[in-house]
C-alpha cells in the first residue's frame, strides 16, 4: 500500500522538482539529513534527521510519519 503512495530513491531525486510535481507528488518525507533547496511552494516537507546507523531506533519516528502521511491523504 505504501509503495503505491510513495516515490523513494536516491538523494538526487529530491532535486527533480518539476518531475515530482508533474507526477502529483505533494508531500515529501526527507530522511537524508542533508541540506538542499526545498521547494516549499510546491511541496510539504517532513524533515527527520537521524544518523544512518544500525543502532538508531527509527520506530520513534513512526507516529510522526504516520500522521504526516494521513494528512497528505486527506
Amino acid at each position: 500500500f505504501l509503495l503505491s503512495l510513495s516515490l523513494k530513491g536516491p538523494e538526487q531525486a529530491a532535486y527533480q522538482h518539476e518531475a515530482l510535481h508533474t507526477r502529483g507528488i505533494t508531500h515529501i518525507i526527507d530522511l537524508s539529513n542533508r541540506k538542499y533547496t526545498k521547494r516549499r511552494d510546491l511541496f510539504v516537507y517532513l524533515d527527520i534527521a537521524f544518523e544512518d546507523a544500525s543502532n538508531v531506533n527509527i520506530l520513534q519516528h513512526f507516529s510522526t510519519t504516520n500522521k504526516f502521511i494521513a494528512n497528505a491523504l486527506g
